[in-house]
């Protein structure tokens, strides 16, 4: 078994509750790990036989891009778009983060974390 990540994906989105946040965007990171089988891809060196790195992050930013209220709802459907789209993929976690939020005070991010399983 292989774990595929992909660290730090970067976006300004619009998410959030508050309508300014929709306006003005806020700063959105995603961390996406993915379990695959991986051995045959290993032997072979062959992309076919893995996961194009490509591929998760234009599926990550569809879903980022489009906005949304919670961060729950952005890791709830990054977690199920891929475990729909990639039959090789048996477990998923993925973190979204939301950089310097306005909460009325000094806080770094605020963090969602989910995981999802085909069993």
């Amino acid at each position: 078994m292989a774990w595929i990540v992909l660290e730090d994906m970067r976006f300004r989105a619009p998410v959030g509750v508050y309508e300014e946040e929709k306006i003005n965007l806020n700063d959105i990171s995603i961390d996406l790990s993915v379990k695959v089988d991986g051995k045959q891809a290993a032997e072979e060196d062959s992309l076919d036989l893995t996961v194009d790195y490509s591929e998760l992050f234009r599926l990550v930013e569809g879903i980022v891009m489009e906005g949304a209220n919670l961060l729950e709802n952005i890791a709830g459907q990054i977690g199920k778009s891929v475990l729909d789209k990639y039959p090789g993929i048996e477990r998923v976690k993925v973190s979204v983060h939301k950089n310097s939020p306005p909460i009325g005070g000094d806080c770094l991010r605020t963090t969602v974390k989910m995981k999802f399983s085909r069993s």
